[in-house]
């Protein structure tokens, strides 16, 4: 059945795709393993992070558990509440947030970091897709997509002014893909996908001096080899370091004598590649392209209409951020923070990838 374990329980089939888990899984692995070896080989990380990563696996299984088991369509009754939450917790942050290199993104509880922006992701997953299945009918498609900003905006506003401009990006794409799938005439998407490109150059000018710098240094990252352009330069170093088969674990010099920075979340990619070089890379962008291929094959599947915009923008959410983060890993991409999912250092990004697999496998256990 394509990969669908199907388990009868009480009168109900119950569907799960296996094949999407494993991949989850391998990803996870790949993560912790890399982790370790930064560890063990004395790289800059903290004592206990394995420990905390494993605290937030933990969590997120939990979380991809009860989603799995919880029927999707009762989200109708609650989906304005999670856009107060969303927004609510965006205003905390700015307000009680810590500053961590001039951004305030986040909190502290009991010792551990969360992440407001990585929780308004699903959120406002589920919030398009009933506001969707709400309007239609209602409101003709342009209606929609002004209704639909104006939710959008004051996110993107408060993100901004963390300032996470990666994240910015990921929401937007979010908000994309959830046209693309809930209208019916294309001609919106396409007028708002214009205007984007035409505004694009003017978001330079509004961009605060480190994310304009950053900027500039990705056009030339040895105008400025120990300031901006420096993270680059040392990402790109350590993936072409690792040649064909790589330095292997624990001996990979960029990332574990501390030459390249955030190597076990922003640049974890790099990290990787310097151990296991061409090959373990490609073995890493073949799981992902699995995983992305289940959830499109699961869209494909899913009859209901809000369903199918859930998987779909689950399937934007990791698509974007699997490639702005290995785009900036090896010089395509100006450098963002934003984690590679499942497989990067951070709890909240964690355990938020995988509510967002619930999320889908939930979908797919109730389908009609």
């Amino acid at each position: 059945m394509g990969g669908r374990m199907f388990r009868l329980t009480r009168g109900r089939v119950i569907k799960f795709d296996v094949w999407l888990l494993v991949c989850v899984g391998a990803l996870i692995s790949i993560g912790f393993l890399t982790l370790k070896s930064i560890q063990v080989a004395g790289g800059a990380l903290t004592p206990n992070i394995l420990d905390r990563q494993f605290l937030a696996l933990i969590i997120g299984i939990a979380v991809l558990t009860l989603l799995s088991s919880f029927n999707y369509r009762y989200f109708l009754y609650f989906f304005p509440i999670f856009y107060l939450l969303a927004v609510a917790s965006l205003i905390a942050v700015l307000v009680f947030g810590d500053s961590v290199r001039g951004a305030v993104r986040w909190f502290e509880l009991a010792g551990l970091q969360f992440q407001p922006s990585e929780v308004v992701k699903p959120l406002l997953i589920v919030c398009f897709a009933f506001f969707s299945q709400w309007a239609r009918g209602k409101f003709n498609d342009w209606l929609i997509v002004l209704i639909s900003f104006l939710l959008l905006l004051p996110v993107q506003i408060l993100i901004f002014l963390e300032p996470d401009l990666s994240t910015m990006i990921v929401v937007f794409a979010i908000w994309l893909g959830f046209l693309w799938m809930g209208l019916e005439d294309l001609k919106p998407l396409i007028t708002v996908s214009l205007i984007t490109l035409a505004l694009l150059p003017l978001i330079y000018f509004v961009l605060s001096p480190y994310q304009s710098s950053r900027l500039s240094s990705f056009l030339d990252p040895y105008k400025d080899p120990l300031g901006t352009g420096y993270n680059a330069i040392q990402a790109t170093i350590a993936v072409g370091s690792g040649q064909i088969w790589g330095r292997q674990w624990g001996k990979g010099t960029q990332s574990h004598l501390s030459f390249l920075p955030d190597q076990h979340t922003d640049f974890i990619f790099a990290t990787f590649c310097e151990e296991q070089g061409f090959i373990g890379a490609v073995v890493l962008i073949v799981i992902y392209s699995l995983f992305f291929w289940r959830l499109l094959l699961i869209m494909s599947q899913i009859k209901e209409y809000v369903g199918r915009i859930i998987v779909g923008s689950v399937f934007v959410m990791f698509f974007v951020q699997f490639v702005i983060n290995i785009g900036m890993n090896i010089g395509l991409l100006p450098v963002t923070g934003i984690p590679l999912p499942f497989v990067s250092y951070g709890g909240t990004s964690l355990v938020i990838s995988l509510a967002s697999v619930g999320l889908v496998q939930g979908v797919l256990m109730f389908e009609v």
